[in-house]
């Protein structure tokens, strides 16, 4: 049996879980991702196996528009990346 502490439990800070981390991407005449980097590697993509987009959060100062390319590299790592339709930005979708 635990016994009781007495201490109310609280969040001293909150931290964000999963960022996405900012990469180079090359796109090809079509603007689909061929190549990117990651950590000053080049990874080229073999295959894209899957396409959406996401439009949401359109009443903050800064909504959320990305498209999002889950692929594989030549390597066979499988990968999320998006593009940030707001500020064209590319980003690695970490889980």
């Amino acid at each position: 049996m635990l016994q009781n502490s007495r201490k109310t439990s609280s969040i001293n800070y909150l931290r964000a879980i999963n960022n996405p981390i900012p990469i180079l991407v090359k796109e090809s005449t079509k603007k689909l991702p061929k190549s990117l980097v990651i950590n000053g590697y080049t990874k080229h993509i073999a295959h894209i196996t899957d396409i959406w987009e996401i439009n949401d959060e359109w009443w903050r100062s800064k909504p959320i528009s990305r498209l999002y390319y889950q692929a594989i590299t030549q390597e066979g790592r499988h990968i999320t990346i998006f593009n940030d339709l707001i500020d064209n930005q590319w980003y690695q979708q970490t889980i």
